[in-house]
C-alpha cells in the first residue's frame, strides 16, 4: 500500500509541474486516435488517411477547450460521412446539434465523455465508461453517454451498410423523406443500443448513488454494484465475451478508485461541536499519505517503548521483592 501512496503522490507532483503539458498531450492524443478510427472505420476521405494531416488537426485541437475539439471533430466525422451518404450525413449532423443543445443546457464539462464514449466503443471496453463516470461525474453525465452510445451504433451502421446508405443520384427530392424514414427506422429498430443505453445509465446512478453514501469502502461497494449488474446483463444476453469486458472495465475503475479516493478509515474521527443555532457531528476521514506511514511507525515504536519500560519497571519491582 505504501508503494501505491507513494505512487499517486509522485504522480500528483508531476501533473502539478507540467500540468499544462499534460492536458494539452491527453486533448492531443483524444483527438488524433478519434481521427484516427473515423479514417480506419469509415474511410470516405483519403485526406483523413494521411498521419500529417491528423497529427495538424490534432494539434488545433489540443490548444482547445473540450467543447470545441467535440466540434471539429463532429464537423471531420459529417465530412466523411457526406461522401458515402448525403441522408446520413443530414440524420448524423441534426443528431449532433441536439447533442450540442443538451451539452449547453445540462453539463458543459461533460464533451470529453461524448468523445470518449464511442471511442471506448471501439477499443472493446465500453463498460469502463458508466462505471467511470458514476465515480467521477455526475447524474447528468448519463445523456452525453446516451448520445455517444447512439453516435456509435450510427457509425457502426454506415460501415455495414454501405449500399443501403449510399446515395442514389437518380432519386427524386420527393422519394427523399422515405429514405430518410427507413435509415432511421432501421437505427431506431437496433435493440441492442437500447439495451446498452439502459444499462448504462441504470450502472451510472447506482454508482453514483452509492459512492454518495457516508459509508466505509463506498467506492469500492459501487464499483463491484455496477460491475454486477453488468454481468447479470451479460449473462442474461449470454455474451461470455462481454463477461471479459466487464472485468477488465472493473479492474481499471478499481486503479482509479485507489488513486483519486485515497482515504484512511482506521484513523476516522467523529467530532462534535456547537454554536448559538446549531449542534454539529462531523466524521472526519483523512487521505492516506507518506506521512500517514511514518506517523503509524511512530506510534506503534512509541507503543513498543512504553510497554518495554512497563515491562523492565515490573522486573525491577519483582527483583527488589
Amino acid at each position: 500500500m505504501e508503494t501505491l501512496v507513494r505512487i499517486k503522490d509522485w504522480l500528483k507532483a508531476f501533473y502539478g509541474k507540467y500540468d499544462i503539458v499534460i492536458v494539452t498531450l491527453v486533448k492531443f492524443l483524444i483527438a488524433f486516435v478519434t481521427l484516427k478510427l473515423i479514417g480506419d472505420r469509415l474511410g470516405y476521405i483519403a485526406l483523413f488517411e494521411n498521419p500529417f494531416v491528423l497529427i495538424i488537426i490534432s494539434l488545433v485541437c489540443s490548444l482547445l477547450p473540450y467543447g470545441l475539439i467535440a466540434t471539429v471533430l463532429s464537423v471531420c466525422l459529417l465530412a466523411n460521412v457526406y461522401k458515402a451518404s448525403f441522408e446520413m450525413a443530414v440524420i448524423i449532423g441534426v443528431f449532433l446539434i441536439i447533442v450540442a443543445l443538451l451539452y449547453y443546457s445540462f453539463h458543459p464539462g461533460d464533451a470529453v465523455v461524448f468523445i470518449l464514449t464511442p471511442v471506448l466503443f471501439a477499443f472493446r471496453i465500453p463498460y469502463v465508461i458508466p462505471l467511470m463516470v458514476g465515480l467521477a461525474g455526475s447524474i447528468y453525465s448519463i445523456i452525453p453517454v446516451a448520445c455517444g452510445t447512439v453516435l456509435y451504433y450510427l457509425l457502426a451502421y454506415i460501415k455495414g451498410t454501405p449500399a443501403v446508405i449510399a446515395t442514389d443520384s437518380k432519386i427524386s427530392i420527393m422519394d427523399l423523406p422515405d429514405k430518410f424514414l427507413s435509415i432511421i427506422d432501421e437505427v431506431v429498430k437496433n435493440k441492442e443500443m437500447w439495451v446498452m443505453i439502459a444499462i448504462f445509465a441504470a450502472v451510472i446512478v447506482i454508482v453514483y448513488i452509492i459512492r454518495k453514501l457516508p459509508f466505509r469502502y463506498s467506492w469500492f461497494v459501487a464499483v463491484g454494484a455496477g460491475s454486477i449488474l453488468l454481468i447479470i446483463t451479460a449473462i442474461i444476453l449470454k455474451s461470455g465475451e462481454s463477461l471479459i469486458m466487464i472485468l477488465d472495465s472493473c479492474v481499471i475503475a478499481c486503479i482509479y478508485t485507489v488513486f483519486k479516493h485515497d482515504v484512511d478509515y482506521k484513523r476516522t474521527e467523529r467530532l462534535q461541536f456547537a454554536d448559538d443555532d446549531y449542534y454539529y457531528y462531523v466524521t472526519a476521514v483523512p487521505k492516506i499519505s507518506v506521512d500517514t506511514f511514518y506517523k503509524v511507525g511512530d506510534s506503534n515504536r512509541a507503543a513498543d517503548s512504553s510497554l518495554k519500560n512497563k515491562t523492565g519497571k515490573k522486573e525491577k519491582v519483582r527483583e527488589r521483592q
